[in-house]
């Protein structure tokens, strides 16, 4: 079998909240989709442009059509402070500078999660995300 046609069902996200969004538009993209048996949910990792530069934020799906926006890595914790950010020189140097963005997250185990990143879209990274209690999904 071969793909033979498209049908565009919709747009799944698109920039609403704070992190999303600038006075330029701001945007959301580089959307990757993993199953977590522990949330028996769908999450999104995906990059939103803001105000701040980009973030790497977080969505979870129970069908795959309704996102619920968990917000950008480390938000209840700090807004004005992202859990990754351009650090290393591998993130602060490349062909697109001072860039991470998320690409794929492997569940480890109940709270704990690999995540792959594009950095500085010159490598890809790893880093494992430790995750706290989830607010209850609406």
């Amino acid at each position: 079998m071969v793909p033979v046609g498209v049908e565009r069902l919709g747009v799944a996200l698109e920039p609403e909240e704070q992190w999303e969004r600038h006075r330029g538009g701001g945007g959301v993209e580089d959307s990757r989709v993993s199953f977590v048996p522990a949330l028996d949910r769908r999450v999104m990792t995906y990059t939103g442009w803001g105000l701040l530069g980009p973030r790497i934020a977080l969505a979870a799906s129970a069908d795959l059509v309704r996102w619920e926006r968990l917000g950008p890595v480390g938000l209840a914790f700090d807004p004005a402070e992202p859990l990754l950010k351009p650090e290393l020189p591998d993130e602060r140097q490349g062909v697109v500078p001072n860039v991470v963005f998320p690409t794929a997250m492997d569940p480890r185990g109940r709270h704990v999660a690999d995540v792959y990143y594009g950095m500085a879209d010159t490598r890809i990274g790893a880093f494992r995300l430790t995750m706290g209690p989830v607010p209850p999904f609406r």
